[in-house]
């Protein structure tokens, strides 16, 4: 196996481009107009991209969690010694609502807390951003 090795340089070559670009007579990729956005519930497990209508009012952590795991059937593993940390406790008061949304934004929000989750081998874990670092 052959490796070649070639210094460039920002300077002009012969043929307009810069010698740190190939300037064997190829041209620079085109950025199409056709701008595409991907919808990042595509990304998220298809349990935490279910559309959900709820309402917390000075509801607690420990109902929230609860709501998850009863009505949306997550099984959740609540990493306590990290949460600890933040000094969140799970009577901490929540006022959250979901109108038709998906239920991974309402866990992105539970960052306001210090808090961070993750979903990994059919399990949803809820941390703090300092463990989670």
């Amino acid at each position: 196996m052959s490796v070649d090795l070639v210094a460039r340089s920002n300077e002009p070559c012969s043929e307009g481009g810069t010698s740190g670009n190939d300037c064997r007579g190829s041209k620079m990729p085109e950025i199409a107009d056709d701008h595409q956005t991907i919808d990042p519930a595509t990304l998220m497990p298809s349990k935490l991209a279910v559309s959900a209508t709820v309402g917390f009012s000075d509801s607690s952590l420990r109902k929230v969690l609860a709501w998850l795991r009863e009505e949306q059937n997550l099984v959740i593993l609540l990493e306590k010694h990290a949460i600890a940390e933040t000094r969140v406790s799970l009577g901490e008061p929540i006022s959250d609502r979901l109108d038709a949304a998906l239920i991974y934004l309402l866990l992105n929000r539970l960052s306001s807390l210090g808090l961070v989750w993750y979903f990994e081998d059919d399990i949803l874990h809820v941390s703090s951003s300092k463990v989670a670092e």
